[in-house]
């Protein structure tokens, strides 16, 4: 087993290598044979996300139980730095030894956009069966649906239907509404949408309802996923809004900046109040021992 480098910070443990190394883990993951059950969980945290966890014990322990979490945040990064510049400053003042532990820091931001796009291209070259559960992008939806699975949870037919959307790129995968409001999800949708998955019996899952609410149902339902074959399970987000071309994504060079954030704001306004958030990292940060 490769020993993987993550750096702990927020009492988490996060993936502190380059991209194309964690691709590397993915691709070892998929190539695995044998036994059922061997499902990997990948959350993406960023600076909001941690905020809520120190906000919310039960969400700070979805975080902590998925096989990766991926630095989703420029603040992200720049928060390891700084934390070990502080670490050697007190090591330093109290004339301690620096231990090769803290010289890790994480590596560059890894995005769930980023990952989902090439999670969907690698599963084509790979002939692996993607599906996206949830978000709300309706008019990308084609003709056709993958294996006819009709269930009759409301008078919408488009629920509980597993269909056909084209990305932006022209690439075409599964995708599965699942619920009218993921905020009242009912115990009739939760079930259609775990059928609709036996049938497909997808190997890669990702899902698209936002935190802690795409988390907690991946927790939640770990066994049933590992039971019926899944390989990988993915909290995307508003990624595939950006895959499907429903939002713009800020150009590369902001994205290097690590101002992407700032472009979003800039598109929806409304984002602000959510941007509050990072000024809650800064203070959590400043107490992080």
């Amino acid at each position: 087993m490769i020993k993987q480098k993550m750096v702990r910070m927020f009492d988490l443990e996060i993936w502190a290598e380059r991209r194309e190394k964690f691709e590397e883990e993915l691709k070892r993951n998929w190539q695995k044979k044998g036994k059922k059950g061997q499902i990997k969980l990948i959350f993406t945290p960023n600076p909001e996300q941690i905020v809520l966890a120190g906000k919310d014990a039960e969400f700070k322990r979805y975080l902590q139980a998925a096989d990766y979490l991926i630095p989703d945040g420029a603040g992200v990064v720049w928060a390891s730095k700084y934390l070990r510049k502080k670490r050697r400053l007190d090591k330093k003042a109290q004339k301690q030894e620096i231990e090769g532990e803290d010289e890790t820091i994480i590596a560059e931001r890894i995005t769930g956009a980023d990952m989902t796009a090439w999670i969907l291209e690698e599963a084509e070259r790979q002939k692996m069966t993607v599906l996206v559960l949830g978000g709300f992008y309706a008019n990308f939806v084609v003709n056709g649906d993958i294996a006819n699975i009709p269930f009759d949870i409301t008078d919408d037919s488009k629920i509980g239907l597993i269909r056909r959307i084209r990305m932006k790129n022209g690439m075409i995968t599964n995708w599965l509404e699942g619920y009218q409001n993921i905020k009242k999800m009912t115990k009739n949708e939760t079930e259609a949408v775990k059928q609709a998955i036996k049938q497909l019996k997808p190997d890669i899952l990702l899902v698209a309802f936002g935190a802690p609410t795409q988390e907690k149902w991946l927790i939640e339902n770990r066994a049933f996923l590992s039971e019926i074959g899944v390989k990988t399970g993915m909290s995307i987000g508003g990624s595939v809004d950006f895959l499907t071309g429903k939002v713009r994504r800020a150009p590369k060079r902001w994205q290097k900046w690590g101002l992407e954030w700032l472009f979003r704001l800039g598109r929806q306004p409304w984002r602000a109040k959510r941007q509050m958030a990072l000024i809650e990292f800064l203070e959590l940060l400043a107490k992080h021992p």
